[in-house]
């Protein structure tokens, strides 16, 4: 009974000892809340001083080469907050989710142009074994990249049977990786951005008109 009962307590103390090293091994690269590594927002300006929360628009947008599906492209800023090391963007991860419908846009992955980004200390104020090259960096950068891309218009107007009503909401979920020069792996914390597709059928008024 009581080498039964040693067994026991030592399988549970074995067991516990592995969730311990997971939740250990797990914590290594912890970017909680985007604390590390920051997507500050969207912005509909190539400087990133104007904040974008979401848009309106009619699926069906023609874009410019003809095709009839238009896309969103705004904005994004990143920051790096390691304070000795730098950060290289990867990529930009969006996902896509209509509210209802029975199936969803496909996600996708769009290159970020400012990739390199600088530590998050000024220059000199903790040792850093970077090299001086990286002097001056800044450690937040802002560049334009394709929200919505043309494909994923094309997909809503294909399968329009599987999507609710118009208007509806599509609600785009983006989040960046990066690498860090110690070779560390990070993703920021998710921003999210509305789209609220119209019937391109109907017009609004203007001024002085009046709906039939």
């Amino acid at each position: 009974m009581l080498k039964q009962f040693g067994r026991r307590r030592t399988l549970v103390r074995f067991i516990l000892g592995l969730l311990l090293v997971a939740g250990m091994v797990s914590c290594g690269s912890s970017n909680d809340q985007g604390v590390v590594f920051t997507l500050l927002g969207v912005y509909t300006d190539a400087d990133c001083n104007t904040g974008a929360t979401g848009s309106s628009r009619p699926l069906g947008t023609v874009s410019g080469d003809g095709a009839f599906g238009g896309g969103v492209d705004l904005a994004l800023q990143i920051t790096n907050n390691l304070a000795a090391q730098a950060m290289r963007v990867e990529a930009i991860n969006i996902s896509y989710e209509v509210p209802g419908a029975a199936s969803q846009p496909p996600s996708t992955i769009q290159a970020f142009p400012a990739s390199l980004l600088g530590p998050g200390a000024p220059d000199g104020e903790i040792e850093s074994s970077l090299p001086d090259s990286f002097s001056g960096l800044g450690n937040t950068s802002c560049g334009e990249t394709s929200i919505i891309p043309a494909a994923v218009e094309q997909y809503l107007i294909l399968n329009k049977t599987s999507l609710p009503e118009l208007p509806f909401t599509l609600i785009a979920t983006i989040t960046a990786t990066g690498v860090s020069t110690s070779g560390e792996r990070y993703t920021t914390n998710p921003v999210y951005y509305p789209v609220v597709y119209t019937d391109p059928s109907l017009i609004t008024p203007t001024s002085g008109e009046e709906s039939e």
